[in-house]
């Protein structure tokens, strides 16, 4: 089992980097020639993965990473200078961290953690031997909400003010599902193709497009749904059940009472349900899911438009041109070209 103590401040350093993985097969790749931005590819005990980390400001941190073989090990974080927020989006993965005043958190796959951190305290997490991780953070100053992210104060209810209150509130924490349109956004951080200054200012993109997800998240946690809308827990199950259908099965077109029908609501509990839960209709929300597919096929994979806009339910590649363009704003065509550069190109960096 690996252990070792970081500091975020320190991360973007590749000295910091060989001190956390002093027994790993480790290379290092400065990304934009200022330091402020990095990767990390490591194998570790036969466990290899890939990090970045990007420094968005002083006081602003994203990182991100993944790994194809169970890796585990303790970490012990520094906080140092003042009280700091650290948001976590685990897409795949498990483990636990302790936050500094005995509360143990455990992290799980498909959740959201937004923690806070006292200032001169040690973090110390946890992570169990899993066959994937896949994960995502955001680690910053509480008043950054307002400065770098734009969110009010108001954005959030009384409870969760701890979050923005520049002056100290003890350690605290809170744990949500981890939202598609999160997932969706963590994805396209790996599979980005840019390079240079352009990715740094895609990956502040990725980061408010992270924090606007997961203040919408936090605001939803807070309604009554018995009073939004009437909702059972069978109703509930039903609606997720929808969307992880849609989520997966791209080839067949379904209309929305047939998907009603298919998981067992009616079509207005369905449209009205889906919408509270997820932030978009269903029709949108399906759309969004397979053009983002065709987008990573088309990146990955070296497909034909053609055989992808069948993979992803359009029975004319004309109308996923069409479509495709109106939500990413280029033709599929430049997506395959960015695939085939990064086959060519071989100091890219690993998605």
């Amino acid at each position: 089992m690996q252990e070792h103590t970081f500091d975020y401040l320190k991360y973007i350093q590749p000295s910091h980097a060989a001190e956390m993985f002093p027994d790993s097969n480790l290379s290092i790749q400065e990304l934009y020639g200022d330091h402020a931005g990095i990767t990390y590819n490591f194998d570790i005990g036969g466990g290899r993965g890939y990090q970045e980390v990007v420094q968005l400001r002083d006081d602003i941190v994203l990182l991100f990473g993944q790994a194809d073989l169970g890796i585990s090990g303790v970490s012990h974080q520094k906080i140092s200078k003042s009280d700091w927020i650290h948001v976590q989006f685990c897409i795949e993965g498990e483990g636990y961290e302790e936050i500094g005043n005995g509360e143990l958190v455990t992290t799980s796959s498909k959740s959201c953690i937004v923690t806070r951190y006292d200032q001169d305290s040690v973090i110390t997490r946890e992570a169990k031997p899993t066959n994937h991780w896949r994960t995502a953070c955001l680690f910053f100053r509480p008043e950054c909400f307002s400065k770098y992210f734009g969110i009010a104060p108001s954005a959030l209810s009384n409870s969760l003010h701890w979050m923005v209150d520049v002056d100290p509130t003890g350690a605290q924490s809170i744990i949500i599902d981890l939202h598609p349109m999160a997932t969706l956004a963590i994805n396209d951080m790996f599979s980005c193709p840019l390079r240079d200054s352009a990715r740094r200012t895609y990956m502040k993109a990725k980061a408010l497009e992270l924090v606007s997800v997961l203040v919408h998240c936090l605001k939803r946690s807070d309604l009554d749904d018995s009073h939004a809308l009437k909702m059972s827990a069978q109703d509930k199950a039903c609606i997720e059940e929808a969307q992880k259908i849609i989520s997966t099965e791209f080839e067949e077109p379904i209309t929305l009472a047939q998907l009603a029908r298919k998981v067992g609501v009616n079509r207005s509990k369905l449209a009205y349900g889906f919408k509270a839960i997820y932030g978009t209709s269903v029709q949108a929300y399906w759309r969004d899911v397979r053009l983002n597919e065709a987008r990573h096929l088309l990146q990955t994979k070296g497909l034909s438009i053609t055989e992808v806009s069948g993979m992803v339910g359009y029975a004319d590649s004309s109308c996923f041109t069409r479509a495709f363009v109106k939500k990413f704003g280029i033709l599929p065509k430049y997506c395959r070209q960015n695939a085939v550069d990064s086959h060519i190109d071989s100091h890219q960096v690993p998605v």
